[in-house]
């Protein structure tokens, strides 16, 4: 394995860690706020920070690039349309079946990768991703024989978040190529987001929250999701989207552990256990020679 293709796992590993930890986060902030708003407020706090960073690493110039456009769009798909249509079929479906359709982003990117980026599909890389998703899949399943009572067409909507998540992957290395800028990446990804979620929500005719203990978990989740994002889009700076993209999956799993081990909120069982071994063994396949 090279160094470079370590340096893009241990990256995206990175990532995957704090997107996993942020949803307790969250999870805590939703006593006050609802979801809509606190995706409001968790995407602005992150785009906040890349703003206020900005003077240490844009230079105005690189906005002409048409990378720009490319990671603009990436932000539109996900996380803006993704998460109103997850918030969506959350709502019919419930989270479980939401979080095991949903799993399916990294089989999109790595379509999307071979097709636009050139990008050469192992059976490896095959198996690997493939366990990966199969150990998702498994944490998030909790059905237990409940008789359906929603609408068929909604299995489409975790479906198509999915395939939003997959396409910005790829749309983020296709942007890199020209602008090898992780945080301008960041920058544009979550300004747009953030305008379009925002957007939505007036909208609707919502009104902004009043300030809350909200604002204090949400934002503190936004913080953790800017630093996921640089080292995520950093990976894929790096490495492949074959490679990168089923390791982000894997977020579910630091979510687990970390609730079992530090915020004392999940209960690791058999199901549990086996979606970590499934879910560890799936990237090291993926990994090795």
């Amino acid at each position: 394995m090279s160094e470079t293709m370590i340096g893009s796992a241990m990256l995206a590993t990175i990532a995957s860690a704090f997107f996993g930890i942020q949803v307790h986060l969250q999870n805590a902030g939703f006593d006050y706020v609802d979801a809509r708003a606190g995706a409001l407020i968790n995407i602005g706090a992150t785009t906040a920070i890349m703003w206020a960073l900005a003077p240490f690493y844009l230079q105005p110039e690189v906005l002409m690039s048409r990378s720009v456009i490319l990671f603009a769009l990436a932000g539109l798909l996900a996380p803006a349309i993704s998460l109103s249509l997850m918030t969506k079929s959350v709502q019919l479906i419930g989270p479980s079946l939401s979080s095991g359709l949903g799993s399916a982003s990294p089989v999109f990117a790595i379509v999307l990768a071979v097709v636009l980026l050139g990008e050469v599909i192992t059976s490896r890389i095959a198996i690997g991703t493939a366990i990966v998703v199969s150990g998702v899949m498994l944490a998030a399943y909790r059905i237990r024989g409940k008789p359906m009572s929603w609408p068929l067409w909604a299995l489409a909507l975790p479906i198509v978040a999915a395939m939003m998540r997959g396409s910005a992957h790829a749309l983020y290395k296709l942007a890199l190529v020209e602008l090898p800028n992780p945080m301008v990446g960041v920058l544009v990804t979550v300004s747009v987001a953030f305008s379009a979620i925002l957007l939505v929500f007036l909208l609707q005719g919502r009104s902004i929250p009043r300030l809350n203990r909200g604002y204090t978990w949400f934002g503190a989740s936004g913080a953790i999701n800017a630093v996921g994002m640089v080292c995520f889009i950093q990976a894929l700076a790096i490495g492949q989207v074959v490679t990168v993209s089923p390791i982000i999956a894997a977020a579910p799993v630091f979510t687990l552990l970390t609730g079992a081990l530090i915020f004392r909120r999940e209960n690791v069982g058999w199901k549990s256990g086996v979606s970590v071994l499934l879910i560890v063994a799936g990237c090291l396949v993926i990994l090795a020679r």
